[in-house]
């Protein structure tokens, strides 16, 4: 019987150190995950605890870990998981913390198509390529995976406005290059900068006023938005990345802000 109870005893404190590399193994995952996010000081203590399990582990007497406290410990341990995770959802994401704000609109209904559309998209096409604003070191070519046959600085017509992709190439890789012309009409809410770092805006002597924002999410980004004075709207991104915005394709921008301000205030590219 002596034996049997040493057995049992055995299993028992075997049974509680998987308990315990388990719940050390899951906290430290945890943890890890919301290192990577952001996370400060919750990480050290997510550790000092995983930690702290598996030392104190092979020491507990078996006759100590009756039913009752096994399943106590277990509905205190998941208890403490359902509430780490959702202190990790809840946090703000780097983009929710740093990006310029702007009022919520309501949803615009898509225009329909009709030959005034095709023809508008069809002069800022030309009007881009015209415009010499993209320097010819670069390589341009389609950006839109539904038009690679087409040529390159094609705007297309997007729920009644007008967007162009492209892919910048150059020596040390490629940027994804996007467009949006619109109506200043449809967009109400202004961009402002707010708390954000790494924005500002430039007012042009003609009552445009351009604002840049930087960013580093994973790959460098550049966002312009020009409000532009005669009714126009452009929305133009630039990022070292492909066009789904997946990988990273290149180290830094082929463009300045100079001259993607250029861009943004470009005649050619006039909704009126």
């Amino acid at each position: 019987m002596k034996g049997t109870d040493q057995s049992r005893s055995s299993a028992k404190i075997g049974l509680w150190r998987a308990l315990a590399v388990a719940v050390a193994g899951t906290a430290l995952a945890v943890s890890i995950n919301f290192a990577t996010a952001g996370g400060s000081s919750l990480w050290w203590v997510a550790v000092a605890v995983s930690t702290l399990l598996v030392a104190v582990a092979p020491v507990i007497r078996a006759e100590h870990l009756t039913g009752r406290r096994v399943v106590a410990l277990v509905t205190v341990i998941v208890a403490a998981w359902l509430v780490t995770a959702g202190v990790v959802n809840s946090r703000p994401t780097t983009a929710d913390r740093a990006t310029p704000t702007t009022t919520t609109a309501a949803p615009r209904m898509a225009a329909p198509l009709d030959s005034s559309s095709e023809a508008t998209a069809a002069r800022l096409s030309d009007g881009l390529r015209a415009s010499g604003t993209l320097p010819a070191s670069l390589t341009v070519k389609n950006g839109n995976a539904e038009g690679v046959h087409e040529p390159p600085l094609e705007f297309e017509i997007r729920q009644g406005a007008y967007r162009m992709t492209a892919t910048l190439h150059d020596a040390r890789g490629s940027a994804t290059l996007v467009i949006d012309v619109d109506r200043l009409d449809n967009h109400p809410a202004r961009p402002e900068c707010g708390a954000a770092e790494r924005c500002y805006a430039v007012d042009q002597p003609d009552g445009t006023r351009v604002q840049l924002y930087h960013s580093d999410d994973g790959f460098q980004t550049t966002a312009v938005t020009a409000i532009r004075s005669d009714g126009t709207y452009l929305l133009l991104d630039l990022c070292g990345c492909d066009p789904a915005h997946e990988k990273v394709t290149r180290d830094g921008l082929p463009l300045s802000d100079r001259q993607l301000v250029d861009i943004a205030t470009a005649k050619a590219l006039s909704i009126t």
